[in-house]
């Protein structure tokens, strides 16, 4: 007998002599049925990349063999993956069909489908008219699609609509709007998906679905919003330094609210920052070092090995790119290169015995 089968039948006698009530054995099984989250999450990204390949393979074959198709064809072939994808989205709601990795599957293909179908019926027909206005109209026909689907890759690729539409109108429109209006707009512009993700906080998400949604939306949107906040006011060069306030308001808002996944986000995001520094200011590059150090000390006292390899990895990052800029002898390079390897794997193994430990002492 596997450990939660004998896990159940223990739980369904403590229930029938009134040891422990049902919404605690409920919370008591979530906990150790690691087999289907395991499950689940190979379904998950097996469905996703399923999907990516499915519908760029569909693009690729028809763009192959595009000018030998009569107008006619080009539309019905341009309008039917949608139709399809639809009608997949309405006979799934009816059967009440719940897996996680079918509605990812079905937002992605659903997502390229749209987006490949408008660009091109404008191909074929030579539609014309302000690339802004393109995008703008593809994002409001894409916009439901994260709705009836909810699917994490959906909302995110959704998220990227804001960042290009604001690139787009500075270009198109530098000479007659403002870069600050279109900030403005372009800030109201990402606003629009907030909504779907308060939808899909309160759904019910594998625990690994929804950190993971949570980390990428965070991740793209304080990126996407940091970027057209630099780009339409002139920051190029305070980029770095606008993306690492952001995590401290990130910071901020995890102790006030006290959501340990925007902890994630904020400390993301800074250590992707930090990863340019290196071809900037000294000063930029220092404060870099510095975040660097703190976030691997913060991951050893917490015990967390996530947080201390991203620190180790933006540490060795910053200080070998400078030493390989160097123009010391090669050998001492791969000198340091092994010296940065061992450390790396020591700190893990040690960070492996101090949980191991603790969690004895606990037992």
């Amino acid at each position: 007998m596997s450990n939660i089968k004998w896990l159940k039948s223990e739980i369904e006698k403590w229930l029938r002599d009134g040891v422990v009530e049902k919404s605690t054995a409920d919370i008591i099984l979530s906990r150790y049925q690691t087999t289907s989250s395991r499950l689940s999450i190979s379904f998950c990204v097996v469905s996703v990349i399923a999907a990516l390949l499915i519908g760029l393979s569909v693009i690729a074959f028809f763009a192959a063999n595009w000018s030998f198709f009569s107008r006619e064809i080009k539309l019905f072939v341009s309008i039917v993956p949608v139709i399809l994808c639809s009608l997949a989205q309405v006979v799934a709601k009816k059967k009440s069909l719940n897996s996680v990795s079918l509605w990812e599957g079905l937002g992605i293909l659903t997502f390229i489908s749209a987006i490949a179908g408008v660009c091109l019926v404008e191909q074929t027909y030579h539609i014309g008219g302000r690339v802004s206005c393109f995008i703008l109209f593809i994002a409001l026909l894409t916009y439901p699609i994260q709705w009836t689907t909810r699917s994490v890759v959906a909302m995110v690729m959704w998220l990227q609509f804001p960042l290009i539409w604001a690139f787009v109108m500075i270009k198109e429109y530098q000479m007659v709007i403002p870069r600050q209006t279109i900030a403005i707009l372009a800030l109201i512009f990402s606003a629009a998906s907030l909504p779907s993700y308060i939808l899909f906080l309160r759904s019910s998400k594998p625990r690994f679905l929804y950190l993971l949604g949570q980390t990428l939306f965070g991740f793209s949107y304080s990126l996407g919003s940091s970027l057209i906040i630099a780009r339409c006011f002139f920051l190029e060069e305070g980029v770095v330094l606008l993306l690492w306030f952001v995590s401290i308001l990130l910071l901020a808002a995890a102790k006030l609210w006290k959501l340990d996944v925007w902890t994630e986000i904020a400390i993301i995001v800074a250590t992707c920052t930090s990863l340019c520094t290196p071809f900037m200011d000294t000063g930029l590059y220092i404060i870099a070092v510095v975040i660097a150090i703190m976030v691997t000390v913060w991951g050893i006292i917490r015990l967390r090995n996530f947080k201390m390899n991203l620190g180790l990895i933006l540490l060795f990052w910053l200080i070998l790119f400078k030493f390989f800029s160097s123009r010391a002898e090669f050998t001492t390079k791969a000198l340091l290169l092994f010296l940065s390897g061992v450390l790396l794997l020591v700190l893990n193994v040690f960070l492996a015995r101090k949980k191991k430990r603790i969690a004895s002492n606990e037992n």
